[in-house]
């Protein structure tokens, strides 16, 4: 049958059926000419036939399938896309959250990525300290329950260099700045400002606390607080103001005590120290007595002692004892009360001695030699009476004796002991004579 008779199939058209054209035209063997297959891209190979790319199996090049169906120009059919929400919609063409630009939605990251589950990827989310857990996540401390960790708050907020951000830290002051970090006064460097420490701590509102005052006896008490004597006024407690200053140990400052005689020491250190005599034993200084003493054998008057002997100062001239008599006076010049009493002492132990009185001082109260030593009151005399010295070589006279000798108020006495020294006598003569005392009578 001539090809133009035939009734077969004649694909192409070309008058000659197509089961004759198939020698080396039919690379897929269906029994189609190759040029009557499918050829999508035009390119003269059947697509059963070229080496494509078919993402979806459809025998179809992924490359004619683009039209329409590749909406991020990736050369991929969108249905063969990634699409991790099944949606239909490419992951990369998706209009959602994508907080980390890769391409994924990040409603697809959250399994296992979402620890705060607030549908954000963990990569996503708050991290200050770049340790890969969101803050949120952290098992941190928060003092001030911003979210935030501390540690990642303390950039310029942490004076005191305390991994503590400031506005946690004590304010006792609430000036907003920490304790530690106040320029004001810290007296015991505990970090916490003085002004913040009086409650109950500043005894004399001098708004200092009070372990910072002066405790100069360290009871805890502010000196100024304390119930003690300030003899001197020099705001020291008593008992705090003894180191070396309290010379006869009585609890007392120095300047505190009797000094009788204005010598800036107190009579009783006088007295031991032997600067000043207590004839009496009444704990005064013999020249605070009532009256005054004079010419005295030490050789601080005008007068000499007769042979040299001049005695320890405040003493008559030196007897055999190596010491010089003393005749003080105690009680009062009071003609009234008539209560003066007159005491010799170093003298000679039972060597008798007589208490004489005059009107005046002998020679100006220089005195002048007699004896053993310097005879020192004179004009009108009155022998006042015997006496037989103790074994210490002490006598004395009075009271009464204004009375018993008529004296009253404006008469001067002058008053002296005379006494034996009978064996060994400085210069021999056998007698010698205390210092002298005068007396002006008084109502």
């Amino acid at each position: 049958t001539p090809d133009d008779c035939e009734s077969g199939p004649d694909c192409n058209t070309n008058g000659v059926p197509d089961d004759c054209e198939l020698s080396g035209n039919d690379c897929n063997t269906n029994g189609i000419p190759d040029e009557c297959d499918p050829d999508c891209n035009s390119n003269g190979t059947p697509d059963d036939c070229e080496s494509i790319t078919d993402c979806n199996s459809n025998s179809v090049p992924d490359e004619c399938e683009l039209s329409g169906n590749d909406c991020n120009t990736n050369g991929v059919p969108d249905e063969c896309d990634l699409d991790c929400n099944s949606n239909g919609t490419p992951d990369e063409c998706e209009s959602g959250a994508d907080c980390n630009t890769n391409g994924i939605p990040d409603e697809c990251e959250l399994v296992g990525n979402d620890c705060d589950s607030n549908s954000i990827p963990d990569e996503c989310d708050t991290d200050c300290n770049s340790n890969g857990t969101p803050d949120d996540c952290e098992l941190f401390a928060d003092c001030n329950s911003s979210g935030v960790p501390d540690e990642c708050e303390l950039d310029g907020n942490d004076c005191n260099s305390n991994g503590i951000p400031d506005e946690c830290d004590m304010d006792c002051n609430s000036n907003g700045i920490a304790d530690s970090c106040e320029s004001g006064p810290d007296c015991n460097s505990n970090s916490i400002p003085d002004e913040c420490e009086l409650a109950g701590n500043d005894c004399n509102t001098n708004g200092i606390p009070d372990d910072c005052d002066t405790d100069c006896d360290s009871n805890g008490t502010p000196d100024e607080c304390e119930l003690w004597t300030d003899c001197n006024g020099n705001g020291i407690p008593d008992g705090c103001d003894l180191v070396g200053n309290d010379c006869d140990s009585n609890g007392i400052p120095d300047e505190c005590d009797a000094d009788c005689n204005g010598n800036s020491t107190p009579d009783a250190c006088d007295i031991a120290s032997g600067t000043s005599l207590d004839g009496d034993s009444n704990g005064i200084p013999d020249e605070c007595g009532p009256g005054v003493s004079y010419c005295f054998g030490d050789g601080s008057g005008s007068t000499p002692c007769p042979c040299a002997n001049s005695a320890a100062p405040g003493e008559g001239c030196a007897n055999s004892s190596g010491s010089g008599a003393t005749l003080v006076a105690s009680g009062s010049a009071s003609a009234n009360a008539d209560d003066l009493v007159l005491t010799g002492s170093q003298m000679l132990p039972g060597q008798v001695v007589l208490l004489f009185s005059g009107t005046t001082q002998v020679n100006g109260g220089s005195g002048l030699p007699f004896g053993d030593g310097l005879r020192c009151a004179g004009g009108g005399i009155t022998r006042m009476g015997l006496r037989i010295p103790n074994a210490s070589g002490v006598a004395s006279w009075g009271g009464g004796l204004a009375t018993a000798e008529g004296w009253s108020a404006g008469d001067v006495r002058t008053f002296q002991g005379w006494y034996r020294d009978t064996v060994g006598s400085a210069c021999g003569t056998g007698f010698n004579l205390t210092n002298g005392a005068m007396i002006t009578y008084t109502l």
